[in-house]
C-alpha cells in the first residue's frame, strides 16, 4: 500500500455536480446525492481509523495495557 495522503482533496460544485480534485491528479465528479453518501461513509471510516490509530503506538503495536486486557491509554487518562 502506498503512503496515505495527508492533505484533503479540493471539492467544488459546477452545473449541479460535485467535483473532486484529489492528490496525484485524481479527479472525479459525482451527483450531489452520491457525494453526500460518500461523505458519510468517509466520515464513518475516518472515525474508525482514528480510533484504531489511537489503540496503536507510533510503531504500530497495540498499547501494552490494552494488549494485556487492561484499560487503553485513553481509558486510563479518563479514570483519574
Amino acid at each position: 500500500m502506498s503512503k496515505p495522503h495527508d492533505k484533503p482533496s479540493k471539492v467544488t460544485s459546477a452545473e449541479g455536480e460535485v467535483l473532486i480534485d484529489g492528490p496525484d491528479g485524481m479527479t472525479s465528479s459525482m451527483t450531489p446525492e452520491a457525494a453526500l453518501e460518500t461523505a458519510r461513509r468517509l466520515g464513518d471510516v475516518a472515525v474508525d481509523a482514528i480510533i484504531e490509530r489511537g489503540q496503536h503506538g507510533a510503531d504500530g503495536k497495540a498499547d501494552q495495557a490494552d494488549a494485556e486486557g487492561g484499560p487503553a491509554a485513553g481509558e486510563r487518562a479518563n479514570a483519574s
